[in-house]
């Protein structure tokens, strides 16, 4: 369902495996694509599952 906004101090993950990310967005129930904005860079292991991964979106937020 849309409308659904989930916002997380920190979101560091252990591995860089894609399977981890997706375990994660799922168990957390935030829905079937994730849009992840940061300030500063992603961290490696994020930015490593995330490409991937077609369902999840990585956006830096700048200005």
């Amino acid at each position: 369902p849309q409308g659904d906004l989930h916002v997380v101090d920190t979101l560091e993950v252990p591995t860089s495996d894609p399977r981890y990310l997706q375990e994660l967005a799922r168990e957390r129930r935030w829905g079937q694509s994730l849009l992840v904005v940061d300030v500063d860079e992603f961290p490696e292991n994020i930015s490593a599952a995330a490409e991937e991964l077609k369902s999840v979106t990585l956006i830096p937020a700048l200005g």
